[in-house]
């Protein structure tokens, strides 16, 4: 297996996660949609026999919200969770495979979880929020999005299928958000993955990155950097953390440099 199979193997394995990754963004985005069903059932738990809400039951109304959004956050939360252990899977029993690695079921699980706790606790450097704290400001915009469309329903003595339809709007209208969301933290964590079994070949010396299909001038110019004298775009995956999250919804990708041109992984 030489440095050219290695890296045929590599580009096709991205294109590869490319589909996944988009069904994880639809599947992403379909379990926000299905809270929605949650608020029909609050409009109608409190709508008069004209399927109006009374201006006196605003308040309550409104206090439901709260529990809404604490499910809207746990369901976003456990979705994403299990895309994150799909994806740190899939890549380790893919590349695993392709190396001819033997890894036994606790080792594999181990690593997984190792991958998807390092994702899920990193701080971006823009703005030093984690996960969690991306998943309780969407949750909370939406929310108040409802509330606010809600609370204005109720002013205007609209019907509950008014309402409900505007609902939908709200969730349509920061489908980009969910989007990006799932498809920035899936991708980190195949890049983290390919990192860490790099880290534990002896027969890869480093990692290439590669400017993904977007060509971000953050990647190009990764791309291009020779940051240890290795040459251009090649990074150690245990000191160049940056390198698995470069930017949101970053397209880029990582191929290995072995350590010996005709070595066999």
């Amino acid at each position: 297996m030489n440095q050219r199979e290695v890296n045929e193997f590599f580009e096709d394995l991205a294109a590869q996660f490319v589909i996944l990754d988009e069904k994880q963004q639809r599947r992403f985005t379909k379990s926000v949609d299905n809270i929605r069903l949650e608020v029909l059932d609050v409009l109608e738990t409190y709508a008069d026999e004209n399927s109006v809400i009374p201006a006196s039951r605003r308040a309550q109304v409104l206090r439901a919200f709260d529990t809404i959004e604490q499910q809207l956050y746990a369901t976003m939360s456990v979705v994403l969770q299990a895309i994150l252990v799909e994806t740190a899977t899939w890549t380790i029993e893919k590349v695993n495979k392709y190396l001819a690695r033997n890894m036994d079921a606790e080792a594999q699980a181990d690593l997984v979880q190792a991958v998807v706790k390092n994702v899920v606790s990193r701080r971006e450097p823009a703005d030093e929020l984690q996960l969690s704290d991306r998943l309780y400001r969407l949750s909370g915009d939406l929310t108040d999005d409802f509330r606010k469309t809600v609370r204005l329903s109720i002013s205007r003595k609209q019907t509950i299928n008014k309402t409900g339809r505007e609902i939908k709007a709200a969730v349509d209208s920061r489908e980009w958000h969910y989007k990006q969301l799932s498809g920035s933290e899936s991708p980190v964590t195949y890049r983290k993955a390919i990192g860490e079994i790099a880290k534990k070949s002896e027969q890869v010396k480093a990692v290439r990155l590669h400017a993904g299909v977007k060509r971000s001038r953050i990647c190009l110019g990764l791309s291009k950097e020779n940051r240890h004298g290795l040459g251009a775009g090649v990074f150690l995956p245990e000191k160049d953390d940056d390198i698995y999250s470069p930017h949101p919804k970053c397209t880029s990708f990582l191929t290995y440099e072995l350590t010996n041109e005709e070595g066999d992984l």
